[in-house]
C-alpha cells in the first residue's frame, strides 16, 4: 500500500497549520470572529492572541480534530443549526463575515445562451457576507433607510439601493473600519451560492427542497423577509437564493466568451453602462433562483427587490 502524501501547511493570521481535509470553515470563522470582537473593541488585544492561540493549537499538526470540525458547515446545511455564528463589529457596523475556502469549479449553464459557455474557474479563499446587508447596517453607516419595506424590520435586508449607492457604502464603511470591504466578483457570487453544488440550486435539482432555502414567490410575494430563517448552504451563507437580487462587481457580458478564470471581476470591454446582479428575489419564480441566473440593469437603478452582501480578501 502507498504511504498517504504528507499533510501541507497553510499560513493564516499569522500562524501555520496542517492543511487537511477535515480542516473545516468553521475554524476558519472563529479565527474571523475573534477579529471582529478585537476590531470593535469587545476584547482586548491579549485577550485576542489568546484565543486565537487556544483555537491553532487544537488543530495545529492534529489532523483528527473534533467532530464538530469534521461535520463543518455542513451540519447547518443538513440541520439548520447555525455553526458559523459571529458577532458582528459594534463600533463599526460591518456585517458578519464568513470565510470561503479557495476552489475551482465549473460556472454557468449550458441552458441559457447568456450563461455559456460553462467554464472552470479558480477562485482564492475570500470572505463573504453571511446574510445581505441589513436595512440596520445601512442605516448605521449611511444614516437614513432607502427601503421600500421598512416594515419587514431592521434586520430584513436592505433594498431599493443602486449599484452606485452600494459603492458609496462601501467607501463610507471602509473608512469607519479600516477594512478593505467590496462587492464579490460575479464568479465568486456563483461559487459561493453553489457551495459545492453543480445542481441548479446549493443543494441540488429538487425544487420541492428550495422553500427550505429561500424566499420567492411561493412565500407570498408580499415583500422581504428577515434575514438568516431559511436554511444556510454549505458554506454557511444565508439567503443566497432569493429574499432580494445582490449586486456584483462586475458589468454585464452577452455570455461568458473570454471571461477571467481567475474569479476576478469582469470590468474590462462588455456593456460598461450595466451592472451584473444575481439570486433572485421574493418577486421571482424558482427557475430564476438558479445559481447560474444573471441578470444586469444601469447602475443608478433601485428596486425593491435588489440589494446586496458584502465580500472581503481572507486574512
Amino acid at each position: 500500500m502507498a504511504n498517504d502524501p504528507a499533510p501541507s501547511h497553510r499560513r493564516f493570521c499569522g500562524q501555520d497549520f496542517v492543511d487537511s481535509p477535515l480542516m473545516s470553515s468553521d475554524t476558519l470563522n472563529r479565527i474571523l470572529e475573534l477579529q471582529h470582537l478585537y476590531e470593535g473593541g469587545a476584547i482586548t488585544e491579549a485577550e485576542h492572541h489568546q484565543r486565537k492561540a487556544q483555537i491553532l493549537d487544537r488543530i495545529s499538526g492534529d489532523p483528527a480534530t473534533s467532530r464538530a470540525s469534521q461535520v463543518g458547515v455542513g451540519a447547518a446545511a443538513n440541520t439548520g443549526t447555525d455553526l458559523n455564528l459571529a458577532v458582528p463589529n459594534k463600533n463599526t457596523h460591518a456585517p458578519v463575515m464568513v470565510i470561503i475556502p479557495g476552489g475551482s469549479f465549473l460556472m454557468g449553464s449550458n441552458e441559457y445562451q447568456n450563461a455559456k459557455p460553462v467554464h472552470r474557474v479558480t477562485i482564492k479563499s475570500f470572505a463573504m457576507g453571511k446574510y445581505p446587508v441589513t436595512q440596520r447596517e445601512w442605516k448605521a453607516i449611511m444614516g437614513d433607510n432607502p427601503s421600500f419595506f421598512k416594515d419587514s424590520g431592521d434586520d430584513a435586508p436592505v433594498e431599493n439601493v443602486s449599484w452606485d449607492d452600494v459603492q458609496q457604502y462601501i467607501q463610507k464603511l471602509n473608512a469607519r473600519s479600516g477594512q478593505h470591504y467590496r462587492l464579490p466578483s460575479e464568479a465568486e457570487w456563483e461559487y459561493a451560492a453553489r457551495a459545492g453544488s453543480q445542481g441548479k440550486w446549493c443543494f441540488g435539482d429538487d425544487e420541492n427542497k428550495l422553500e427550505k432555502y429561500a424566499w420567492y414567490d411561493k412565500s407570498g410575494n408580499t415583500g422581504t423577509y428577515r434575514v438568516g430563517q431559511k436554511l444556510s448552504n454549505a458554506f454557511g451563507l444565508h439567503d443566497m437564493h432569493g429574499n432580494v437580487w445582490e449586486w456584483v462587481q462586475d458589468v454585464w457580458h452577452h455570455n461568458y466568451e473570454d471571461a477571467p478564470k481567475d474569479g476576478s471581476a469582469w470590468v474590462a470591454d462588455g456593456k460598461k453602462q450595466e451592472r451584473v446582479f444575481r439570486g433572485g428575489s421574493w418577486v421571482n419564480l424558482p427557475l430564476v433562483l438558479r445559481s447560474a441566473d444573471r441578470d444586469r440593469v444601469a447602475p443608478d437603478n433601485r428596486f425593491d427587490f435588489l440589494g446586496f452582501r458584502l465580500a472581503r480578501t481572507a486574512p
